[in-house]
Formats: structure tokens, sequence, C-alpha cells
């Protein structure tokens, strides 16, 4: 992961990290959004929300996760898994 895909994903988590938290309590931690957008964007094959979430490093509903993937593709402009092979 280069710096320029740190940074974005930085930004990411500071962005969405307040819209998945509950009401007042605590948002979702910068590791967890991290290990969703590498489970979405470099795992192949391609998991399932549900799955993502599942794992012990995401731990989210999966509604969750479709949150951030829906932010990513809004800042990274492309849908994860797009333009891979």
């Amino acid at each position: 992961m280069n710096r320029y895909v740190a940074l974005g994903c930085l930004g990411l988590g500071l962005m969405v990290s307040p819209l998945l938290g509950g009401t007042g309590n605590s948002a979702v931690p910068t590791t967890k959004i991290a290990h969703a957008l590498r489970y979405l964007y470099d795992h192949r094959p391609t998991m399932s929300l549900r799955a993502i979430g599942a794992t012990p490093e995401v731990d989210l509903h999966h509604d969750n996760v479709g949150k951030i993937r829906d932010a990513a593709t809004a800042v990274f402009g492309t849908a994860p898994g797009a333009g891979r092979t």
C-alpha cells in the first residue's frame, strides 16, 4: 500500500467513523476501517460483506461494512474490484 492510499484510508476513516458510532458512544476505530478496506480492495476472490464483517480484525455488522464500502467508492472514485481480473 503506497503512502497516498494510506493517507486516503486515514482520511476516509476520519470521515466515516462518526457515522458508524452510536448515539454519543465511541466510533469505529480506524484500524477496523483499514482492515475492512483491505478486504474490500485487496482480497481476491471478493468476499461478501457478511464475511468481511465476521473476520476477527473487522468484527462489524455487514451494514457497517457496506457503509465503509460506499464511502470508499465515493472517495476513491472506483468500486472495490473495478478494473481487476
